[in-house]
């Protein structure tokens, strides 16, 4: 699904918003892990108090902890944003909840349910709460 995330071209640095949104900042995410910067990527856009729940064998994850892990993991070699929606829980609170599959270099894809709270401090939009809940894919036929 196109977003404005995909084609905002306003008030950017080096094709980058200087303020991007929630959306922007999911998206974002995704090329950062793809391209072996997640680390480096979510020690700007996390809270210190973020909580992050993530699949074992991990679970809850503080940011100290997230950003080992992410450091880590191998990049993410495909990954496919099934749908995406928003919505504001405020005016300094918002979530993005979207399915998406995603593989890592050696490992199997998986698809997953993937939400994320946003509040705004300092004027910018940070990662307060992150999850992703496994999905099973394929007939549910005989089960």
């Amino acid at each position: 699904m196109v977003t404005q995330a995909e084609t905002n071209a306003t008030d950017t640095v080096d094709g980058i918003s200087t303020d991007p949104s929630p959306a922007e900042i999911e998206f974002l995410q995704w090329r950062a892990l793809s391209a072996g910067s997640g680390a480096e990527f979510y020690d700007d856009v996390l809270a210190d108090d973020a909580v992050l729940a993530v699949p074992s064998p991990h679970a809850s994850l503080s940011k100290q902890i997230a950003l080992n892990a992410v450091a880590g993991a191998p990049p993410i070699e495909t990954y496919q944003i099934l749908e995406f929606h928003e919505r504001a829980l405020g005016p300094d609170a918002h979530i993005v909840f979207y399915e998406m599959y995603q593989k890592r270099v050696g490992l199997d894809g998986i698809y997953a349910a993937i939400s994320t709270v946003y509040t705004r401090r300092d004027n910018r939009w940070l990662m307060q709460y992150h999850q992703q809940t496994p999905l099973r894919r394929g007939s549910v036929e005989g089960e």
